[in-house]
């Protein structure tokens, strides 16, 4: 499992334990949804998104590396 893989896992974990659809989370970014997934199907890079996805979901690296 690459690092990207295993924080799209923790990324969707967390969205599940927290009751938010990706959608909404992709609202709270300013971004299209669409985007969103590719980030985490890791089609694009989008670190500056990773960072605030980390933030909003209190996830630290060390939760996925």
């Amino acid at each position: 499992m690459t690092l990207d893989q295993a924080f799209a896992g923790i990324v969707r974990t967390k969205l599940r334990v927290l009751g938010i659809k990706q959608y909404e989370l992709a609202e709270m970014l300013e971004i299209k949804p669409q985007y969103l997934s590719d980030i985490l199907n890791n089609n694009r890079k989008g670190e500056e998104h990773k960072a605030k996805i980390r933030e909003i979901l209190d996830i630290k690296e060390a939760d996925y590396k």
